[in-house]
């Protein structure tokens, strides 16, 4: 429940104080999603705000390399008796791209969707993830 908590409705708290600003001059929100309950929060949102000029996008990051990301490769380290390094390599084997991804890539994303370049999106959520989540 905590993770419920947490990454569903502490996006729709967040959501829910700042928009009464944006709904009266439009605005870009830009989730970060990890569950279907954030991508559909985000569709329905973007549904009802769109009237308003108020945008709402998901990213789906996949392996980034972060803090966190660390910490489980660690994890998975002492548990499997291997490397950190080692277990970086077999995660890379599940992505087609062959390399855990960047903070900044993820950083380029939301400034695009932020942008006036993404001015006729809303309602989407975009994978960022090495070709690891493809959809056919």
């Amino acid at each position: 429940m905590k993770t419920i908590d947490v990454n569903l409705h502490g996006v729709f708290r967040v959501s829910r104080v700042v928009l009464p600003m944006m709904i009266l001059g439009g605005g870009v929100i830009v989730n970060t999603a990890s569950r279907a309950g954030v991508i559909m929060l985000t569709k329905v949102m973007a549904a009802e705000l769109a009237g308003n000029g108020v945008r709402v996008n998901a990213i789906c990051p996949g392996q980034i390399a972060t803090d966190l990301e660390k910490w489980r490769f660690g994890l998975e380290a002492k548990f499997f008796g291997s490397t950190i390094e080692e277990r970086k390599k077999e995660m890379c084997k599940t992505i087609p791209f062959g390399r855990i991804g960047y903070p900044d890539e993820v950083g380029d994303l939301v400034v695009f969707l932020s942008s006036e370049r993404a001015a006729y999106m809303t309602g989407q959520a975009f994978n960022i993830a090495g070709g690891q989540l493809m959809e056919l």
